[in-house]
């Protein structure tokens, strides 16, 4: 069951398409997509953020095929919520996010202290802003 209560340092909303082009037929965060990112939440971020204690930045979740053509993402990416006449064809895995107050190499500690790194796809970008993670579950080890 989802309770995003359990949850210490997220919420929700973290992790729904930022875009404005849903409505309550076409919501920015359907169930089974709420459900993967409440299970990254609670094994994964949340103890990520807690060990690293200092806070950290969604900047993207999960994204319709609309915000993700917007950003500039890859037509298979992680963050995608599709689906197709009711019919899941894909289920978004991936965040986008940033520690304000650790460096690139901290954070990287971090994350792959509470990851199992075999397990995702996983890079390091540097953007105007500073540094940023991607992380996403694919079940098998990717870098790039």
């Amino acid at each position: 069951m989802i309770n995003w209560n359990d949850i210490q340092y997220f919420k929700r909303e973290d992790f729904a398409c930022k875009c404005n082009r849903h409505d309550e037929n076409n919501p920015a965060l359907p169930l089974y997509a709420e459900l993967n990112y409440f299970y990254i939440c609670r094994y994964f971020l949340d103890p990520l953020r807690k060990d690293c204690r200092a806070p950290i930045i969604v900047t993207s979740g999960g994204r319709c095929i609309y915000h993700n053509a917007d950003s500039g993402g890859k037509k298979a990416s992680r963050h995608l919520i599709l689906k197709d006449t009711g019919i899941i064809k894909s289920s978004p895995c991936a965040v986008d996010m940033y520690c304000t107050k650790l460096g690139a190499n901290e954070f990287d500690y971090f994350v792959k202290d509470n990851t199992n790194i075999d397990f995702c796809g996983y890079h390091i970008y540097k953007n105007d802003n500073g540094y940023f993670i991607h992380i996403d579950f694919r079940g098998h080890k990717s870098r790039w």
